[in-house]
């Protein structure tokens, strides 16, 4: 979340100091609006981090293959299919939602996926259709294949379907208000055809479908609040403006705020009910089933006691200058500062000053010299040093910045001495199918991809049907190599190499010790001397400043005095809870601050006891250590939630629903409407003075009156021009249908089972 603050200082002179104070005050309430903003902000961070929605994503572009499927069901009839082997047609996801077979969807980041590369196509085969859905979204590309007979494409509620199939239907059923099927000969095979009969049961859905329909209204003033049955479309802005005419006034400049929405939804869903206000609106709403499965068996049940703790806080006796860090059995209670100080005095003192005298022996030092000396009592050698001389080679080395290696590896090569590698810059999945079963028997049709399983049709041949034959003598077992998908990744990898530069160079130092360096190949190339001369002369030694006339010994009286005064300063010596109880002592003040503490010494208390059937404590509880053993009817929770009650199987005892909701919020964004500049201080209604005023000595301004589309048709009323937004709505209505269809299986989703049965031949 990114927030911005733009603080306007306008300087005008004569404002008065009531107009700054106001401001001053905006603007200080105005940034602790802000800061409570932002503390909110954070703390709704920390308390709801957001939930993986990967299962919730996949759920979504799941959906959407399944929307483009349903519709290449009912679009694709026998009119429609290619005639010809090997022949197709496509259908673009585009064409879908022109035809109106599909209504408009989004991925999971709300991004519209790609209608060109987005199809459903038909190809005819051998023996049957193959219908391929493929989906192209900005973050997911996926597709699916699923092959389709006569009876998938045949007109709905058709008794005698003759499809283009190779090896078309010699018997068509027909379906009785009992729901007794019967199979109607249409085209006599021969007498060799007898058992080649095959069918298989298909069952009636409906749905009830929702159509749509937009209508765009005409330009309006007021703005409405956009939900599902009402969007915005379009806006326009209309001018009007006023001309200058002659006269002498005093202009105020005022400006108008206004609010323009800015809704953005809340993704996740909540079970809390929340107000709706004009900022915060319901988006959605859904309904989650859970249940239980009733089970019978022996259960073992433990005994669990959960203790709590309530509060006991006791106040500290004592103030503290200890800053101790706040957990949660020990608070700040209270806070205090102390203060002591001085106070100011001044103190006269009368100094003397003496003088002494001394014949005094001063050296002085000749500096560096290579001229050599001899010593004597007015000369002495002070210092010798001494300037030594080699040439040095020097080796450098260094790293290449870091380099794309642009070869995709498996992993990291290892480090070498001329060679370091760093992390990866860029990464791909390879996906390989990998032969799982050579040869792989089931009696159900298996589609060609399924999850990470590729199957490939081998062979199928009707078996003798031993198990939930449901009246049959044979089953068709069908014969699949199975195929596995295996992901591995690779990486491009950054590089950077090694090398080395030599150089040569004189190291020259100067050293008052050179055996080291002579020792380690330098050469003595210069010799240096400092020398002390003696001189000696009767002059003052030394200086002392006394409270008396009289001279300490060895001085003498140099007749100058001099008066001092000095402000000292007598210290306090304790310390007071207030500055008022300095008194005088208001120098130098100095404070520090003392601290009182609460403790919590909670105390322990049973809250709960429950009996389980695990020895292993629920969160909270301490196990004691009881048990019994009892043989009873239990009800196992389903624990966990699902959008449909046809998704609970088993677990349809004492269903619990709770309803989810999905909302929305406004943050209306603010913005300067329009600007005017009038005669009077007090600024118009829904306008704000900004400080700003001007005078002129022959100007005033004349209303146009009317409302333009195009500032240019102004004319010559183009000052302090003011605009109105206008809005267009388009408004939604809503028409219901019903479909019905035969599917193999329950399809799920919002399809409603019509109590009717069908059989067809499978070819």
């Amino acid at each position: 979340m990114t927030c911005a603050i733009i603080v306007v200082v306008i300087f005008e002179e004569g404002e008065s100091f009531m107009e700054e104070t106001r401001k001053s005050t905006v603007i200080r309430d105005l940034i602790i609006k802000i800061f409570l903003i932002l503390l909110f902000v954070f703390l709704i961070t920390i308390l709801f981090p957001m939930p993986n929605l990967t299962a919730f994503y996949d759920s979504v572009f799941n959906n959407n293959v399944q929307s483009m499927k349903d519709a290449a069901d009912s679009y694709f009839t026998k009119d429609r299919m290619p005639e010809k082997v090997g022949d197709s047609v496509k259908l673009t996801l585009q064409d879908m939602l022109d035809k109106k077979l599909i209504l408009p969807f989004l991925d999971k980041d709300g991004n519209e996926c790609d209608t060109k590369k987005s199809y459903v196509k038909v190809t005819k085969e051998e023996k049957e259709y193959k219908l391929e859905v493929h989906l192209s979204c900005p973050n997911k590309e996926d597709y699916i294949i699923e092959p389709i007979g006569c009876y998938n494409f045949c007109p709905e509620q058709t008794v005698n379907c003759n499809c283009s199939c190779s090896g078309a239907q010699e018997e068509q059923p027909t379906t009785s208000d009992d729901g007794k099927v019967t199979v109607n000969k249409t085209n006599p095979t021969p007498s060799n055809n007898n058992d080649g009969g095959k069918y298989k049961l298909q069952y009636l859905y409906t749905r009830t479908l929702t159509d749509i329909n937009w209508n765009t209204g005409n330009y309006q003033s007021n703005k409405e609040d956009e939900n599902d049955n009402v969007r915005l479309v379009d806006t326009k802005t209309q001018y009007t403006g006023q001309k200058k005419v002659s006269a002498g006034s005093t202009q105020y400049k005022h400006v108008k705020y206004a609010y323009k929405d800015n809704w953005s939804v809340v993704t996740d869903w909540t079970d809390e009910v929340k107000p709706i206000t004009d900022k915060f609106k319901l988006y959605a709403t859904r309904t989650l089933y859970t249940g239980y499965k009733k089970v019978t068996k022996d259960v073992m049940n433990y005994k669990h006691i959960k203790y709590g703790y309530r509060d006991n806080w006791v106040i500290d006796t004592g103030w503290t200058y200890d800053v101790i860090p706040e957990t949660t059995k020990i608070k700040l209670y209270a806070t205090r500062t102390l203060y002591t100080g001085y106070k100011p005095y001044v103190e006269e003192t009368t100094q003397y000053k003496h003088v002494k005298y001394a014949n005094k022996d001063t050296w002085t030092e000749t500096g560096w010299s290579t001229t050599k000396r001899t010593e004597n009592s007015n000369t002495k050698l002070v210092d010798t040093r001494y300037t030594v001389r080699k040439t040095v080679k020097t080796t450098k080395g260094s790293w290449s910045d870091w380099i794309k290696e642009g070869v995709w590896r498996d992993s990291k090569p290892a480090d070498s001495s001329t060679k370091q590698w760093y992390g990866p810059y860029n990464e791909k999945t390879i996906s390989t199918w990998k032969t799982l079963y050579d040869s792989w028997s089931t009696t159900e049709l298996q589609q060609p991809i399924s999850g990470n399983r590729r199957y490939e049709l081998l062979t199928q041949h009707p078996d003798e049907c031993t198990d939930a034959c449901n009246g049959n003598s044979t089953v068709m077992r069908y014969y699949y190599r199975v195929y596995e998908l295996q992901e591995s990744k690779q990486y491009m990898y950054y590089y950077r190499t090694y090398s080395e530069t030599s150089s040569t160079s004189t190291d020259e130092k100067v050293v008052s010790n050179p055996k080291s360096y002579t020792d380690n190949g330098y050469t003595i190339v210069k010799t240096e001397y400092k020398y002390k001369i003696k001189s000696s002369d009767n002059e003052i030694v030394d200086t002392k400043w006394t409270n008396s006339k009289t001279s300490p010994s060895g001085y003498v009286y140099a007749n100058e005095k001099k008066v001092t005064k000095t402000t000292k300063y007598k210290a306090l010596d304790k310390w007071v809870t207030s500055k008022e109880k300095l008194g005088e002592y208001t120098s130098y003040v100095k404070t520090k601050k003392q601290y009182k503490y609460k403790r919590n010494n909670p105390e322990k208390y049973v809250i709960g006891t429950i009996w389980t059937t695990s020895k292993t404590s629920p969160s909270g509880y301490e196990y004691t250590g009881e048990y019994t053993k009892t043989t009873k009817t239990t009800y196992e929770p389903y624990n966990k939630w699902v959008t449909n009650k046809d998704k609970l199987g088993e677990y349809t005892y004492y269903i619990t629903t709770k309803t989810q909701y999905k909302y929305k919020q406004n943050n209306p964004e603010k913005y300067i409407e329009s600007t005017i500049w009038t005669d009077s201080i007090n600024p118009p209604a829904g306008y704000t003075y900004t400080g700003e005023y001007k005078t002129n000595s022959s100007t005033s301004y004349v209303d146009l009156g009317y409302w333009v589309d195009d500032i240019k048709d102004l004319g010559e009323y183009t000052h302090n021009v003011k605009t109105r937004k206008l809005y267009r709505y388009k408004y939604r209505t809503v028409i219901t249908k019903t479909e019905s269809r035969w599917f193999d299986k329950n399809p799920g989703g919002d399809w409603v089972y019509a109590n009717q049965t069908r059989k067809v031949r499978v070819n």
